[in-house]
């Protein structure tokens, strides 16, 4: 099994909270590990010759978003997250789906989420009506941070949103393309970022997208 499969198998998989304190602390210690693992991983997604995506959205529209999920699959594309399923269960108000295990942890499953981002080519948001929930909000957010791409099915209604204005301005720039549109983009390497102030292109070797320049950031 590749690296790239045991990713997308541990999206699954079911993680007692020892064996989870156990993997965070071993993160926190050794972060050059954490970095290595993830770059490898990058690698992979590389000579698969297929590009990445991360899939979000409410999953009151879980259907919707499997059926994207089956788009970039078509179009050639890795789906990182989420696995495609029902939900059937709540932890609190974190959506549990069919194939989480009997006992999954919500806490491990937004870690993976940010680790996909970080690999992932591509960030999509399926949105209905332009909605978006708290959940996809947050992690709209996360994949600002790490510079990927973010493009949505819709135009986002941010009057639905927090009343937060920079925040609000942030996702008012995030441009709206069918998955196909998307998928053509990606694979021409001809992205339109134009407007997004978050986004950092890959380095020479599509592995890592470099710091952004502290220069352009505000004081």
């Amino acid at each position: 099994m590749t690296k790239l499969e045991r990713f997308k198998a541990m999206v699954n998989e079911q993680w007692s909270d020892s064996v989870l304190h156990a993997r965070r602390r071993q993160l926190a210690v050794d972060t050059t590990w954490f970095k290595l693992e993830r770059i490898a991983l990058r690698h992979e997604i590389i000579e698969s010759g297929k590009p990445a995506a991360v899939v979000i959205g409410s999953f009151r529209f879980k259907d919707k978003l499997d059926e994207a999920t089956e788009e970039f699959e078509q179009n050639g594309f890795t789906v990182l997250m989420p696995p495609k399923g029902k939900v059937t269960a709540r932890s609190g108000e974190f959506p549990i789906l069919d194939v989480d295990g009997e006992n999954p942890n919500p806490i491990f499953i937004e870690n993976t989420f940010i680790l996909a981002a970080q690999i992932a080519d591509v960030v999509y948001v399926v949105n209905p009506g332009g909605y978006v929930g708290d959940m996809s909000t947050l992690e709209i957010g996360l994949s600002m941070t790490v510079g990927v791409p973010i493009y949505s099915r819709e135009r986002i209604r941010t009057d639905l949103m927090a009343k937060d204005i920079v925040w609000r301005d942030y996702c008012n720039l995030i441009k709206p393309f069918s998955v196909e549109q998307v998928a053509t983009m990606v694979k021409a390497a001809s992205l339109d970022a134009e407007g997004y102030p978050w986004y950092r292109p890959w380095n020479a070797t599509r592995v890592y997208r470099p710091a952004p320049d502290l220069e352009f950031m505000p004081n």
